[in-house]
């Protein structure tokens, strides 16, 4: 199928430029070709992608990088765009780039997406004041994006929803959310992970 990959057309992580999908044809067993792109006004740079069925989300921010107390860091504002993708190799923008205020820069470039069920997308790695989040998105409205920001015991950093549960894991171990009653999200279980070297999680 056709794979679309998150950059910029900056010429460096330090210049402006704009956000720019980049087709993959992997249509071709063991060929893997580019197949054009498509530019996303308003952003600088794209992080981070998540597609279901016809519709895909997109990350991105305002500014490029710099470094903040020795750690790489974008500028500006993290965005949301959402796009129409009927046509893989010819999305359309629906709605408006919005901006998704008050992540913290230096995770910007590592946010996750993830896709969900209803126009709903997972987003990971997010953290806000050093307070690690997960965030559901909410596409129903692409020109109003809701965001609900859920407050997490560490940072989460994988997210992905299969047969109605969304598994979450990262600093704080491994999670499993009921969507069943969304406003609340109820977590069904939670499993620390061990820190000793050579520990495994397997599942049975």
């Amino acid at each position: 199928g056709i794979v679309l990959l998150p950059s910029s057309t900056g010429k460096n992580a330090a210049t402006g430029g704009t956000g720019r999908l980049i087709f993959a044809d992997a249509r071709v067993p063991g060929q893997v070709t580019t197949n054009g792109e498509f530019l996303v006004e308003g952003t600088c740079v794209l992080t981070a992608v998540a597609v279901s069925g016809n519709r895909a989300l997109v990350l991105g921010n305002t500014a490029g990088f710099t470094m903040m107390s020795g750690q790489p860091a974008l500028a500006g504002e993290a965005t949301a765009s959402v796009l129409d993708v009927t046509d893989p190799l010819h999305p359309l923008v629906i709605g408006a780039t919005q901006t998704l205020p008050g992540v913290d820069p230096t995770v910007r470039w590592a946010l996750q997406a993830c896709a969900g069920p209803g126009g709903l997308f997972f987003v990971s790695n997010v953290t806000r004041d050093d307070q690690p989040e997960l965030w559901v998105l909410d596409t129903g409205n692409p020109s109003d994006i809701q965001t609900l920001a859920l407050e997490a015991p560490g940072p989460v950093k994988f997210a992905e929803f299969k047969d109605g549960l969304l598994y979450t894991a990262g600093g704080s171990g491994i999670g499993i959310y009921d969507l069943g009653g969304l406003l609340g999200v109820p977590v069904v279980a939670r499993v620390e992970v061990p820190k000793e070297a050579n520990t495994s999680v397997v599942s049975g």
